[in-house]
This record gives C-alpha cells, sequence and structure tokens, in this order.
C-alpha cells in the first residue's frame, strides 16, 4: 500500500517520484514524506503511523528502498545494493501527537511524535554501532555482527554481548 502511495499508477495522484530522484541525485537517503498526503491517500496508514509506528515505518521505509530499485539508474545515481538503506521522514500535521517538552507524558509511548522545543543543554552521545565486519584471514571468511537494542525500530529482540557469527564466504 505504502508502494502504490509513493509511486502510484492513477496520474490523478501525487508521485514521489519526483521527489526520489532528486533524493538520489543529491546522494541523500532520507525522503520527507506528508502525513497530510498519506492520510488524503489512505487515512489507515496514517493513523497506522501514528498509533503503531514501529511496524507501519519500517513498511514505508521497505516501499520507498522497493520504489528506487524499480527506478532507472543511467549511471546519476548511486549503485542501490542489499544494504542501501533509505528512510522517509514525516512532515505535516501531527494532530495530537504534536507536542513540546511540557506536554510531553506516557500516554505517548510507542506512538509517533513530533516535538517541537528549544535545545539548551547539549551532551556527548557515543554514537551506536549497528553493523561490524570481521576478516578472518586463517579460514578466509569474512564474519559480520549486528547489533539491536530497545531503542532500534526493528522487532528482534535486543542483542547481548555475547552473540553468534553469521559467515558467509567470499571468492577471491
Amino acid at each position: 500500500m505504502f508502494q502504490e502511495f509513493l509511486d502510484p499508477h492513477d496520474d490523478a495522484q501525487k508521485s514521489y517520484a519526483d521527489d526520489i530522484k532528486r533524493m538520489l541525485a543529491r546522494g541523500e537517503r532520507r525522503l520527507q514524506v506528508s502525513l497530510d498526503e498519506i492520510r488524503s491517500h489512505n487515512r489507515e496508514l496514517s493513523d497506522g503511523l501514528l498509533n503503531e509506528p514501529f511496524e507501519f515505518l519500517q513498511a514505508l521505509d521497505k516501499a520507498l528502498k522497493d520504489v528506487v530499485r524499480t527506478m532507472p539508474n543511467d549511471g546519476r545515481f548511486p549503485a542501490i545494493t542489499d544494504d542501501s538503506m533509505y528512510y522517509c521522514a514525516l512532515v505535516g500535521s501531527f494532530g495530537e501527537y504534536a507536542v513540546n517538552p511540557r506536554t510531553l507524558s506516557s500516554k505517548h509511548l510507542n506512538h509517533m511524535i513530533s516535538m517541537e522545543g528549544i535545545v539548551t543543554r547539549v551532551s556527548l552521545v557515543r554514537p551506536k554501532v549497528v553493523k561490524s565486519v570481521h576478516w578472518n584471514e586463517k579460514k578466509r571468511l569474512f564474519h559480520s555482527r549486528e547489533y539491536r537494542d530497545q531503542t532500534m525500530s526493528a522487532n528482534a529482540p535486543a542483542t547481548s554481548s555475547v552473540c553468534c557469527f553469521l559467515q558467509s564466504r567470499v571468492a577471491i
């Protein structure tokens, strides 16, 4: 349903194809999508994004990647691989989910919100390792490891510090 929204077959509906091409030409990976346009296209999708963002936002990102794969590439865009990630940023009217730091409360847990405020203090945040790849010279294998925690939108459980390696052979 999100693919149909991003690149509809009906010429009367707005298509994000030009915005996606512009995003790719600039080398960006995030597309701004209007929540108001999603709402006018399909109310169920917009309500799902606001009330169940972990499932619906992942589906929207996957639909964007699928639409990007169908775009004809004449060398103007970088090559799209399986590891290429594309994301959607939501803009528009969030209604009751538009909050500020004083109105933010526990009822907003597990909902998509839009927060506006002024940053008065900033602290150093350590970047998160999402995936690491290691080369084993003896076995001539790459080992990759993916790390997850509770802040990520994927439904997979959090990884502990002890995790098994995924192996794949590489032809050299």
